[in-house]
């Protein structure tokens, strides 16, 4: 039996799964150097650092986690471009 290669077979819900999570442990691991990606920001111009980063590690997690669980997964890729 092979595996379907259309939008509702195994190899598409694997590819979304891992797509989604590694955008979601991104934007963890944006939180756990809040201090580290707020000089990355700095060197970038960006103004009011932790807030930015903030919202753009909510961004990774919100938008990987819409996509990898195939709740709402447009806007969530909307998310995740804006973030882009």
């Amino acid at each position: 039996m092979a595996l379907e290669t259309t939008a509702g077979g195994l190899p598409f819900l694997v590819g979304r799964l891992v797509f989604g999570l590694l955008l979601g442990f991104m934007g963890l691991s944006h939180f756990t150097d809040l201090d580290g990606m707020s000089g990355s920001a700095k060197a970038k111009g960006v103004p009011d650092l932790q807030f930015a980063v903030i919202v753009s590690s909510l961004m990774l997690i919100v938008g990987g986690l819409t996509i990898a669980l195939g709740v709402y997964p447009l806007p969530g890729a909307v998310v995740i471009a804006l973030f882009f």
